[in-house]
């Protein structure tokens, strides 16, 4: 069981989230957060706001792109009512933050993927066209090896692999994306607008919570207590 400050990671977020009508229902959200912006790599006589690129459902013209991928949560923490969050919310310091002080515990951007994940109900990565994506491409690894979700693991999983799922924007070709599909048997779901993203985690959210509620799935709590030697 992954822990911050000596205390069950699980009990900080429910501690530190605001609490919706599930708030034992923890919803990780992973993302690129950042924007692709042609202008880190075009010459500097090149004028960007002439070319016509494709950024897919999150434009260039979405600058606050942190800002558009919050609002996932605020709508799965509406309807139907989880405690959804990105990585950013539990405001857990990184090493290399400038404001961390030394009664501050830190932790590095895979530790606390690794943990949100281990803490969470259900956990999503979303990919879109517009997002930089080595980053979080290189967490979902970590994270599906850290639950151990490999096929050829002999070992039982952490977690079940139904309690997460990929979401890739149309458009994203990455031969290493796609075959997470295959490496992990965790499911790839497309969409190609804002509204399919929303209506397919949706979907994934209330699917894991009816496998909960009718037993298939163990409970978070009987996860994370397992002996998995």
């Amino acid at each position: 069981m992954r822990e911050y400050d000596g205390r069950p990671m699980r009990e900080v977020l429910l501690e530190r989230l605001a609490a919706p009508a599930f708030a034992d229902f923890l919803v990780y959200l992973m993302d690129p957060y950042t924007t692709f912006e042609p202008d880190y790599v075009l010459a500097p006589e090149t004028d960007s706001e002439r070319l016509k690129a494709d950024l897919g459902a999150f434009t260039a013209a979405d600058r606050g792109f942190i800002t558009e991928l919050e609002a996932p949560c605020s709508e799965l923490r509406a309807d139907p009512g989880v405690n959804a969050f990105i990585a950013t919310d539990p405001a857990i310091p990184f090493p290399e933050d400038e404001n961390a002080t030394a009664d501050t515990p830190t932790m590095n951007a895979i530790a606390q993927s690794k943990a949100f994940a281990e803490a969470s109900n259900a956990v999503g990565f979303i990919l879109p066209i517009a997002g930089v994506r080595d980053g979080v491409s290189a967490e979902i690894g970590a994270v599906l090896e850290a639950m151990d979700l490999e096929n050829d693991d002999p070992r039982p999983p952490i977690k079940d692999p139904r309690r997460f799922r990929i979401f890739v924007e149309t458009g994203i070709t990455s031969t290493t994306i796609h075959a997470t599909e295959d490496e992990y048997s965790v499911p790839i779901v497309e969409y190609e607008t804002k509204a399919q993203l929303r209506k397919e985690l949706h979907d994934f959210v209330t699917d894991v919570a009816t496998l909960e509620a009718t037993g298939i799935l163990p409970s978070v709590q009987d996860e994370l207590t397992r002996d998995h030697v």
